[in-house]
């Protein structure tokens, strides 16, 4: 048996762990699912602290009132007043139509305006729902920050690993290797001189 050629050369070793979780973060798939899950546990808070209020209804409202025919002239009233101003008994004018169409302006045809209705909470204010979103948000945060502690022990537990293997690659490199190659070719030469049999120079090998 014959070593042929070297084993390769380990890879660089210069990973910052800090760096490494960055990246851990960025990839794993379950990172963004937990943010994305807390972000809707917020917004679903949120949207209970507006649900105080069970109905609320806006809206414009319009009316037509009822045409009522222009009131009555006081005829008595009217004659003395231009039997005064002519000196002697006078018939009271006729009202001409622009002053009939400028009293009849002065009346109100229609209402229009915003309406807004609501049910006020005065027994159930939502406290349910609003406590069960706040829970649920805890609940996410709490489960985020578990996965973002898992992933800096796995990333730290592959970084050891990843040293340990290097550094035992290296010793198989620069010491095993070297001295079972020593104890072959020792062997090797025992054999050929007749002082150890073929076993002995098998197991070497």
């Amino acid at each position: 048996w014959t070593l042929i050629g070297a084993l390769p050369q380990p890879r660089s070793l210069e990973l910052d762990l800090e760096r490494s979780i960055v990246r851990a973060n960025a990839e794993r798939l379950d990172v963004p699912s937990g943010e994305l899950a807390v972000r809707a546990a917020e917004d679903e808070f949120v949207r209970q602290c507006r649900s105080v209020f069970p109905s609320i209804v806006l809206g414009v409202t319009g009316e037509r009132t009822e045409r009522a025919a222009l009131p009555d002239r006081n005829i008595l009233a009217d004659t003395a007043r231009a039997s005064v101003a002519a000196g002697q008994l006078t018939a009271p004018s006729i009202q001409s139509r622009s002053e009939r169409d400028r009293a009849r302006s002065h009346f109100i045809d229609a209402l229009l305006g915003a309406t807004i209705t609501m049910t006020l909470p005065i027994w159930d204010q939502n406290q349910a729902g609003i406590a069960s979103a706040r829970f649920a948000v805890v609940q996410k945060r709490k489960a985020l920050e578990d996965l973002l502690e898992e992933v800096t022990q796995d990333v730290g537990q592959a970084l050891r690993r990843m040293r340990t293997s290097a550094t035992l690659a290296g010793l198989y490199e620069d010491e095993v290797l070297p001295n079972d190659t020593a104890n072959a070719e020792g062997a090797k030469a025992l054999y050929e001189t007749g002082e150890q049999n073929i076993l002995v120079l098998v197991e070497a090998q």
